[in-house]
């Protein structure tokens, strides 16, 4: 068993993935958070280099020209998202890797990766009016908007199954969430 691996961190928007890796970089596992690349603006809270690095369409283009990501996809019909290839495979040498990342990457780094140690971990909430809550509590949606985050959301749960872990986000119990995903790293890689 290889000891350093990858843990991708998938679900729908609002399920609590962000929160629970902000937990988890405070333990103390030995892990590398690569940063994504980005085209959409940056939110408030958002800090370039943490929580991603913020470039133009162009610039990104110009990654992807240059074979320069792991995976890359157009998110919501609107924005680029990347991950950063190198970043991720020279860590591997050190450490383990915790990434968010949605499922078309997902499905892309499983697809064009199948050399690399990858695990799966499906981040859930019991159902859509719960998600719905959640992402008005962060930014206040039109009903398009939503309605394109509806269908996002079926299509994610399709790939809940093709997952080689599923772990449920309940209301106020980050805690429990953080601990479950922790418990799944230290089993993969024996830490």
């Amino acid at each position: 068993m290889q000891k350093h691996k990858i843990f991708l961190i998938i679900g729908p928007s609002g399920v609590g993935k962000g929160t629970a890796i902000k937990r988890i970089k405070e333990t103390d596992l030995n892990m590398f958070y690569p940063v994504s690349f980005t085209t959409r603006e940056k939110r408030i809270n958002e800090v370039e280099g943490e929580t991603y690095y913020f470039i133009k369409k162009n610039e990104f283009e110009e990654k992807i020209k240059n074979n320069e990501f792991l995976e890359y996809q157009i998110v919501h019909g609107t924005h680029y998202y990347g991950t950063d290839k190198n970043s991720i495979t020279e860590s591997l040498k050190d450490s383990s890797v915790l990434r968010e990342i949605d499922i078309a990457g997902v499905r892309d780094v499983l697809q064009n990766n199948s050399h690399l140690p990858i695990v799966t971990i499906f981040i859930t909430t019991n159902n859509w009016e719960t998600l719905v809550s959640r992402i008005n509590k962060r930014q206040k949606m039109n009903g398009k908007e939503l309605e394109q985050r509806k269908q996002s959301y079926q299509k994610e749960l399709e790939f809940m199954e093709k997952s080689n872990y599923v772990v449920y986000s309940e209301e106020n119990k980050i805690d429990d969430l953080v601990t479950s995903i922790i418990t799944i790293i230290k089993q993969e890689t024996n830490a």
